[in-house]
């Protein structure tokens, strides 16, 4: 979609590199292997780069001291927020099947959190956090093709200036209050 509907030059910094597009605008470490290790090019791509799409991993962080916009896809758990970032959550389906939405779940753990018994026990807390992260009793889907081109679609929208989101929305106020607190500080 990228490479068909934007002129954005795209460098592809995952884990499988060979992937077989052939395109002006898409490097992969491909490209510059004679001139530097995989390694550089990544940290380069991620230092350098103004807008990234990745999951929720640790390479995030190198992307939040540059200011960079990102878009998360299949993010999880839902219990990092990062400044200048869109998130879209992995679903979640209960017991019922039926989906949850991933602010309803941040309540639940928001809850689970301010029930702890012994509120200075990093014991209790982590086995409330693992309950929450490994989801025992829902199961935790992959987001599908179309939420994912969705969302692509509304980052572009929101690293332009051609459009906006409507972030005054319902979902916003279904979001926890400590997490409220959280979005505010960091815009």
């Amino acid at each position: 979609y990228l490479l068909k509907k934007t002129n954005f030059k795209i460098f592809y910094t995952g884990d499988i590199e060979d992937i077989d597009i052939n395109h002006k605008n898409f490097f992969t470490y491909k490209n510059f292997s004679s001139k530097t290790s995989q390694n550089f090019y990544r940290s380069s791509v991620q230092t350098l780069a103004k807008f990234h799409i990745t999951n929720s991993g640790g390479n995030s962080k190198i992307m939040h001291f540059n200011n960079s916009k990102i878009l998360f896809i299949d993010a999880w758990p839902p219990v990092t927020f990062q400044y200048n970032s869109i998130f879209l959550f992995k679903n979640i389906i209960n017991r019922n099947k039926k989906y949850i939405n991933c602010y309803d779940y941040l309540k639940m753990y928001e809850r689970a959190c301010e029930n702890q018994k012994n509120k200075n026990s990093l014991k209790e807390g982590y086995e409330i956090y693992t309950k929450f992260v490994n989801a025992r009793d829902y199961k935790i889907i992959d987001n599908t093709d179309k939420q994912i081109l969705k969302s692509i679609k509304e980052f572009i929208l929101f690293i332009s200036n051609n459009g906006k989101i409507d972030f005054k929305n319902n979902i916003y106020k279904r979001v926890p209050k400590y997490f409220k607190k959280t979005l505010i500080e960091n815009k």
